[in-house]
């Protein structure tokens, strides 16, 4: 939070469903929702209220994620398309990704 990043929480009930956060109103850093609550709208409502605070703070044209391989489709769900290939960094594969605003 002190770096500037900004983060959002989902609980049902008193259980933490699931957590987003993004730095630079432009980035999502992280985006995790808890294996029994997978499939259930979690990740699209914390994405939609992260994505309003970045366009309520910033107004940026597009955000962007380094996804998993994991998370390639559900980030494809969520509207986000892939901006080049796999890249392996540090035994981490990712696959850069953007969600254009305009």
């Amino acid at each position: 939070i002190e770096a500037g990043h900004r983060y959002h929480v989902a609980e049902v009930g008193a259980t933490v469903a699931g957590v987003v956060a993004t730095r630079d109103n432009a980035h999502v850093y992280l985006l995790f929702v808890d294996t029994p609550f997978q499939r259930r709208g979690v990740a699209r409502a914390l994405w939609h209220v992260a994505l309003a605070a970045c366009i309520d703070a910033a107004r940026p044209t597009c955000v962007t994620v380094n996804a998993s391989a994991f998370a390639v489709p559900a980030y494809r769900r969520l509207g986000f398309v892939e901006t080049g290939p796999a890249d392996q960094r540090d035994d981490l594969i990712s696959t850069p990704m953007k969600y254009r605003l305009d």
